[in-house]
């Protein structure tokens, strides 16, 4: 069997449950997720009037403690999802926000950085600050391109810093933006998909059509 999963965090878990061939394919960003107008020379130049965005839901309560926490250090910060006081933040309204912002909060529900924020934030040259630190660093250059975190307190610290540190955070933010834009497009996800499926196709015996290998695909 062949399994294709989205969360780079789960891949030897997989394998414990007997799936012999398992491969991170990124679930990436999409067409509408972003302007692709915007080249970066404009993230390089853009004046980004909101410090800090966060868009997720506030409702769990695995989650809602630790976005209080940070929101209450950000009052200037827009923060908006189901349980914000805000709501939902109409999907017209998104990517132009996030044109504007300059560090984008990330926190998942899950064992790995999976979800589309992880992919659209840097690609609207947002400097993402993002959990899951340590397979974040399998799908980005930690500190150049992304910056991870282990607490809430640790992203407060972090979001504090690169505000006062404009060169590093823009820095960050162009990288982030170049690695979004070349590989993890809705295009190049998709090729990477095809291309993991051809290669095991073309390395594995080719059996009888009932006996040919199950393909699964996963985005957790």
């Amino acid at each position: 069997d062949i399994c294709a999963i989205g969360n780079i965090a789960e891949v030897d878990t997989y394998r414990r449950w007997g799936v012999k061939h398992v491969y991170w394919v990124p679930v990436g960003f999409w067409h509408d997720d972003y302007d692709p107008s915007k080249t970066e020379a404009d993230i390089a130049s853009s004046i980004r009037d909101t410090d800090v965005t966060m868009l997720c839901e506030r409702v769990s309560s695995y989650r809602r403690a630790a976005v209080d926490k940070y929101s209450l250090a950000f009052p200037q910060g827009v923060f908006r999802g189901n349980g914000w006081p805000g709501g939902f933040l109409p999907e017209s309204e998104r990517v132009p926000l996030l044109q504007r912002t300059k560090i984008g909060i990330n926190r998942h529900g899950s064992t790995g950085p999976i979800n589309y924020r992880t992919f659209y934030l840097p690609a609207n040259g947002v400097m993402q600050i993002c959990d899951n630190k340590h397979y974040l660093g399998k799908i980005y250059d930690l500190d150049k391109e992304v910056v991870g975190y282990e607490s809430i307190d640790e992203a407060i610290e972090l979001t504090h810093y690169y505000l006062a540190h404009e060169d590093d955070r823009r820095a960050i933010a162009i990288a982030g933006h170049r690695r979004a834009i070349h590989d993890y497009n809705e295009v190049e996800c998709f090729r990477r998909l095809v291309g993991t499926v051809r290669s095991f196709l073309q390395t594995e015996a080719k059996p009888a059509v009932a006996d040919r290998p199950a393909v699964l695909l996963c985005d957790h």
